[in-house]
């Protein structure tokens, strides 16, 4: 019974609140009346103060104002009742279309995302990569030939979408996960730059994330930031064995919704002889 009471309540409530959101006048229209109120009152009384009383009919407010039998006065209240009340509905309607033209924008995606060895930029065969390794204290840098694949990525708005980050999500192996226990970041190109975890993507500018080395060696190496993986992943046991593997990886942006695209690998544990597509 209580809570049939209260949403009684809560209803009866929304709906005062709205006819009062679209019956009420602007603020602008309350100022008007009160500055021709204020006007009438002077006038007023500068006429009780220089008009004798016997001459003052003729410039009193109420004898200016034509005479109309008082039916005719309700049909002019009922007028401008239905004036105002259609102004208050086209203000809140404008109102919620402007909300839902904000949250439209929110939910609509301003990044595009590709890949393809037939898309410029996504499959560069035969790049040379620099892997920095430590040995106790010393550091040595090693050079490999690989195929790079790369997602190409879209600004699809006006101006920029800033502070864009790509994650490695899952692997799976035919169809089965392989890995799923973290994500970590990949690298936007070009990876040397001191932050290549993130970048702003600008209209008509597109930007690559990198997502992994085959190489001469026949391994495969996800590129995160200097090769360097967490102890949890071991990626050369992940892709021991030939097969159809699919990296699933999300693209995402504080200013826009995150983007999903999954990179197929055909694995022969053969750098030239490998596929990678477009899963998606």
């Amino acid at each position: 019974m209580f809570n049939a009471f209260r949403c009684l309540f809560k209803a009866l409530k929304n709906r005062a609140l709205h006819a009062a959101d679209i019956l009420l006048v602007p603020l602008w229209t309350w100022g008007l009346v009160f500055v021709v109120g204020t006007l009438l009152g002077i006038y007023q009384g500068i006429v009780s103060l220089f008009v004798a009383p016997e001459k003052r009919d003729p410039y009193d407010i109420w004898n200016l104002l034509p005479s109309m039998p008082w039916g005719w006065w309700v049909v002019v209240a009922a007028i401008i009742l239905l004036i105002a009340a259609i102004e208050g509905s086209y203000r809140h309607y404008m109102k919620a279309a402007k909300r839902i033209e904000i949250l439209e924008e929110r939910v609509r995606p301003k990044l595009k995302c590709s890949f393809g060895q037939n898309i410029p930029g996504c499959f560069n065969k035969d790049s040379t990569i620099h892997i920095i390794t430590f040995r106790g204290t010393e550091q040595y840098r090693e050079s490999l030939k690989s195929h790079y694949c790369r997602i190409k990525i879209e600004a699809n708005c006006v101006g920029h979408v800033q502070n864009c980050s790509g994650r490695l999500i899952c692997i799976k192996k035919d169809g089965i996960i392989i890995f799923d226990r973290e994500s970590f970041h990949l690298t936007f190109a070009p990876a040397e730059r001191p932050n290549p975890r993130f970048k702003d993507v600008n209209d008509k500018v597109p930007e690559f994330l990198d997502v992994m080395a085959l190489t001469e060696e026949n391994e495969v190496l996800i590129t995160t930031p200097n090769f360097t993986n967490p102890s949890s992943f071991d990626q050369n046991k992940i892709f021991s064995e030939r097969g159809n593997y699919l990296l699933s990886i999300v693209v995402s942006s504080p200013v826009t919704v995150s983007i999903p695209i999954d990179v197929g690998l055909r694995w022969t544990r053969d750098w030239n002889t490998s596929e990678v597509y477009c899963a998606s």
